[in-house]
């Protein structure tokens, strides 16, 4: 079902997912009203919604749809205005799977790339089945280490740490945003976080977080340091790794797992960077990048984290690593915000 409201993309999105053989637009609907009305009738396999729609917009139908019939969804978005990919996230916090951005016409440079997103986010999001509202910031997970809880012994043996490295994919914004609203301003390490996101959409991303959470949220780049009380997102279309000297080094190096930014390379490079004197947390996505990665950074001495099933939208890649032994600790959302909180203050009392 597509949701939008401008006769031009409407147009456009049918023809371009029904050049797929494996796709079929059932509805073509132009508000959040027809739309409510048809899926009392129907339940299509996923709905593409526009932001910004007459009356009520696409926020309101995504937390509709996720409180009365959950779907899954996928935010199509412009990505011209900063304020609309920011609004983006808002829909993703309601519960939508992903966003993307706008198609254009066929004689566009950009054609074949956004035609090619569309219909690969489309088929892979229909996928993930929805049972109930996933409202990330209210699970309550327990940590597990070898059948117990995480003892204060543990939390001395990761205060020494010097970097977090957080990989995610879908579902990983909420829990991202979870755990930075659950730290103080004064956290003592910096935190890099590589999210598998749409080209164009990282800017909105790094905003959200930073508007949501009173975190300070920065994009990386090239060459600077690393700050305490500070979280950098990775850039998207790039590379992101750390320098012996604790800078930022961002390539335009190949794909690895079909992505970039890529967990897998961010995590390597942290690996053999910081070693014992990392952690690293693995969340929510589809596929497996960062789960060797994850198990190389605990083979050198450094605190691994994985995702819990349960709290997780997808649990692909820490579900992974859990399967490669890669994970010292699995828990939910909550629960790693916990451990965090923790350590921050284990780190202010050893400091005091």
């Amino acid at each position: 079902m597509i949701v939008e409201d401008s006769p031009v993309i409407q147009v456009l999105l049918k023809e371009i997912l029904e050049s797929d053989p494996d796709i079929s637009v059932t509805r073509v609907l132009s508000s959040a009203e027809e739309a409510m009305e048809a899926l009392e009738k129907e339940k299509p396999d996923l709905i593409t919604i526009d932001i910004q729609l007459p009356k009520m917009d696409g926020l309101g139908l995504t937390r509709h749809v996720m409180k009365e019939n959950p779907v899954p969804i996928v935010v199509v978005s412009g990505v011209a205005e900063t304020s609309s990919v920011v609004k983006s996230f808002d829909l993703l916090e309601a519960g939508a799977l992903a966003a993307i951005e706008k198609p254009v016409g066929s004689g566009h440079e950009d054609y074949q790339r956004l035609r090619t997103q569309l219909i690969s986010t489309v088929k892979l999001m229909s996928e993930i089945k929805l049972v109930t509202r996933r409202d990330l910031t209210e699970l309550k997970g327990v940590i597990k280490q070898s059948g117990g809880t995480i003892s204060a012994g543990s939390l001395k043996a990761i205060k020494r740490n010097k970097i977090i490295a957080i990989g995610a994919s879908t579902g990983g914004p909420t829990v991202i945003q979870t755990i930075l609203k659950s730290l103080p301003e004064e956290f003592p390490v910096p935190i890099v976080i590589a999210q598998h996101i749409a080209e164009g959409f990282v800017e909105g991303f790094a905003s959200w977080l930073k508007s949501t959470t009173g975190y300070n949220v920065k994009i990386a780049e090239n060459s600077k340091s690393l700050e305490s009380s500070t979280a950098y997102v990775c850039p998207d279309n790039f590379q992101t790794g750390i320098t012996a000297s604790g800078r930022f080094a961002i390539t335009s190096q190949e794909y690895i797992n079909g992505v970039r930014p890529s967990v897998s390379y961010l995590f390597e490079s942290v690996s053999k960077v910081y070693g014992d004197r990392a952690i690293a947390i693995l969340l929510s996505g589809m596929g497996r990048d960062g789960a060797r990665e994850l198990k190389l950074i605990k083979e050198r001495g450094g605190k691994t984290v994985a995702q819990d099933k349960e709290s997780s939208i997808v649990h692909g890649m820490p579900g992974e690593a859990i399967k490669l032994g890669a994970a010292d600790h699995v828990a939910g959302a909550e629960a790693i915000a916990d451990l965090l909180r923790r350590l921050a203050q284990e780190n202010s009392k050893t400091q005091g």
